[in-house]
C-alpha cells in the first residue's frame, strides 16, 4: 500500500540521517559500494573503522543469515579493538536486533542477531582456527597493512560459494610509506 511505502521511505531517510551523524562524510558513498574489495585508508580518528563497523552491522541486520568474519593479524588485539567497537555499535544502533553477545574477558568473541546473522572474530596467527571457519559471506580486515599476502589469499579463498547478497572484503588501515 501507499502508506507502507511512505513508512519505508521515512525509515530509510531516518537511517541515512543517523548514518551521516555518526560517519565521516568521505566514507558515506562507500556504504553502497558492492565491489569485492573495499579499501578504506585514513589516519587515526578518520572514522574508517567506525564506518566499516557500521557497514558490517547494517548488512547483518538487513541481510538474513549473514556470516561476517572480522580479523586482525594477532587474535589478542581483537577484543579491545574490533569486538568492543562492534559490540558497542550494535548496542547503540540496534539493541532490539541482538540475539546474543558473550560476556566476560575469557568468553568467545561473536555477535548473533535475531535474523540469523552473526559476526565472528579471528586472528590470523591461528591458521588452523581460520581453516575451520566456513560459510563466510563477508570479511573485515582491520589494520590490513599488518597482514601478509598469503594471509589475504587465505581470506579471499574463504569468501566463496553462492549467497543471495554480494560478497565483500573490507580492508582498513592507516597510511603507510
Amino acid at each position: 500500500t501507499m502508506e507502507r511505502g511512505l513508512d519505508e521511505a521515512v525509515q530509510a531517510a531516518l537511517w541515512f540521517k543517523r548514518l551521516k551523524e555518526i560517519s565521516n562524510e568521505k566514507f558515506l558513498p562507500l556504504f553502497f559500494d558492492q565491489h569485492r574489495h573495499l579499501v578504506l585508508m585514513g589516519g587515526g580518528g578518520s572514522g574508517k573503522s567506525i564506518f566499516a563497523g557500521q557497514k558490517v552491522i547494517d548488512r547483518c541486520i538487513s541481510e538474513k543469515k549473514h556470516r561476517f568474519l572480522v580479523v586482525r593479524k594477532v587474535a589478542r588485539t581483537l577484543r579491545e579493538s574490533c569486538f568492543d567497537q562492534l559490540k558497542t555499535q550494535a548496542q547503540a544502533l540496534c539493541p532490539e536486533e541482538i540475539a546474543r553477545i558473550p560476556k566476560g574477558k575469557g568468553s568467545d568473541m561473536y555477535l548473533q542477531f535475531k535474523n540469523g546473522s552473526e559476526i565472528i572474530f579471528a586472528g590470523l596467527d591461528d591458521v588452523e582456527k581460520l581453516k575451520s571457519i566456513h560459510d563466510i559471506t563477508g570479511i573485515w580486515i582491520e589494520e590490513a597493512s599488518e597482514i601478509e599476502e598469503r594471509d589475504f589469499d587465505q581470506l579471499d579463498i574463504r569468501l566463496r560459494g553462492n549467497t543471495r547478497y554480494y560478497k565483500q572484503i573490507i580492508l582498513t588501515f592507516n597510511p603507510i610509506s
